[in-house]
């Protein structure tokens, strides 16, 4: 893009990108919106397609301009679009009646290009919260600490099952602004939503909500526990009236601690564990899922638990919990039963990889907290080499260490907080610091006999050693498919 080095002058008409358009853009500022965008990850790159599906002119600002890829850049050259790092995106708010800032999940409220706007009453909004402005369909939120990815995927299942055209966005890797600049929208919507994006929503309006679990997560951005809790429970109130809420019953406490009782008389709230008169509500049995109504007498078996592709029952419960919102939508009992059946468990969460003289590899990568690697590692009855480690979040160990010592034969340690679980674990299990996913790997099998399992649960987030949790559930993967098939494979996979 001409004239700037940081690509911020398109809308100057002494220096445009586009000369035989520099009166009409003139004109476009002067009646319509003006929009930055900070962040230009999968959440920036989806609000930009919107934006220009919409012809709202935009400035892209990223802390890394030069990273934006070559034909990306062409993109934004196309529309037109100006980029640039974040001084230059505040200057161009200085030069620009801006109208509003999109902001990608993640990014601080101390940014400085949010600290700008605020300070010049210039609106801020959730990539998410924008986009949803745009959708008439049914939005259902998913938010949680572990198992929103898997009920979000089981929830489109079931409603496809159902007949409906449904999808998948928000954190699970597309944005909602990008399903939006389609050129045909959904019937349903089925969203996750981080507690990062709940912090930027106060406009947005659900028919439905679902809250998976709370437990300990992001410690490290959070002052206490109760703080990350009320951030989660933000997504009741984004429910309009009358909508459903879904909940586990072990969470209401804290729900309830975190929300006056108001905002639950509002809405239609399910506690699953919870049995009310006359209430049929999905729950996780000894032979699969069941359909029950206490003060009735009916349990109906809706899937066998031999006939479901998950592994645990946490993982049965975010099933239940996707079936009892297809439910409240109107799906039939049929719907639910055959898209549960029909889904396979998701790459990277209790995925089985392959085996060896009777030695079983599971890849848990998704278990990037402390609850998350204690029930993978409670789904199996012992016999457990455990590979722990990566960037620790600051969360109580101690419910990891009671399980270490009831199912672990021994723990493979990887990372940055090799050290500090080192101290932790000691005398739980025999422990072995490894200098590589590899090391740990291959350490794994050597202490494994038949009947044995090696585990990926690290219980930490990846970002020491690899770039997100998919690229070392992958690496861990070819590791173990290397050991399956009895070859070697270098350590810098």
């Amino acid at each position: 893009m001409a004239g700037s080095e940081n690509h911020d002058s398109f809308l100057d008409s002494g220096n445009n990108i586009c000369p035989d358009r520099a009166g009409d853009i003139e004109t476009e500022m002067s009646t319509r919106e003006l929009f930055i965008i900070l962040g230009y990850g999968i959440s920036g790159k989806g609000a930009a397609r919107l934006l220009a599906k919409q012809g709202i002119p935009f400035f892209v600002s990223d802390r890394a301009p030069d990273s934006i890829s070559p034909a990306e850049k062409q993109w934004l050259d196309s529309v037109p679009a100006g980029y640039g790092d974040e001084p230059s995106a505040i200057r161009f708010m200085k030069d620009n009646d801006v109208t509003g800032v999109i902001l990608s999940p993640g990014i601080a409220a101390s940014n400085p290009v949010i600290t700008y706007a605020a300070q010049k009453n210039i609106m801020v909004y959730g990539e998410l919260e924008y986009a949803l402005r745009q959708y008439k369909g049914t939005a259902i939120g998913i938010t949680g600490t572990n198992g929103k990815s898997t009920t979000v995927q089981v929830l489109k299942s079931i409603l496809c099952a159902h007949g409906c055209f449904a999808e998948v966005a928000g954190n699970i890797g597309v944005a909602v602004s990008a399903i939006m600049a389609e050129p045909v929208q959904p019937d349903v919507l089925a969203i996750e939503i981080s507690s990062f994006q709940l912090e930027y929503s106060s406009r947005i309006q659900l028919d439905g909500a679902i809250v998976t679990n709370i437990t300990a997560d992001h410690c490290d951005r959070y002052a206490t526990f109760a703080d990350y809790a009320a951030t989660k429970s933000i997504i009741l109130e984004r429910i309009k009236e009358n909508g459903f809420f879904i909940a586990h019953v072990r969470d209401m406490a804290l729900l309830k601690s975190s929300q006056p009782e108001e905002e639950f008389a509002r809405r239609n709230c399910v506690w699953i564990g919870q049995h009310r008169p006359k209430q049929e509500v999905l729950a996780v049995a000894e032979d699969g899922i069941r359909l029950v109504c206490p003060s009735l007498g009916t349990s109906e078996l809706i899937a066998a638990r031999d006939t479901i592709d998950l592994k645990g029952d946490h993982m049965l419960e975010n099933a239940v919990m996707a079936g009892q919102a297809a439910l409240l939508y109107g799906a039939g009992k049929m719907s639910v039963a055959k898209g549960i059946q029909q889904f396979r468990g998701l790459e990277h969460r209790m995925e089985y990889v392959g085996s060896r003289d009777g030695i079983g590899f599971y890849n848990d990568s998704k278990a990037t907290n402390i609850d998350a690697a204690v029930k993978a590692l409670s789904f199996f009855r012992g016999n457990v080499h455990i590979i722990l480690g990566g960037l620790d979040k600051g969360s109580d160990l101690s419910p990891l260490q009671k399980e270490i010592k009831k199912r672990a034969v021994s723990v493979m340690l990887i990372g940055d907080s090799s050290d500090y679980y080192e101290k932790a674990f000691k005398g739980s299990a025999p422990l072995k610091r490894c200098v590589s996913m590899e090391d740990a790997v291959h350490s794994a099998f050597k202490n494994a006999k038949t009947g044995d399992i090696v585990l990926l649960a690290p219980a930490c987030a990846s970002f020491d050693m690899y770039d997100n949790f998919e690229h070392r559930g992958k690496h861990f993967k070819s590791i173990a498919n290397a050991i399956i098939r009895n070859e070697i494979v270098s350590n810098n996979t």
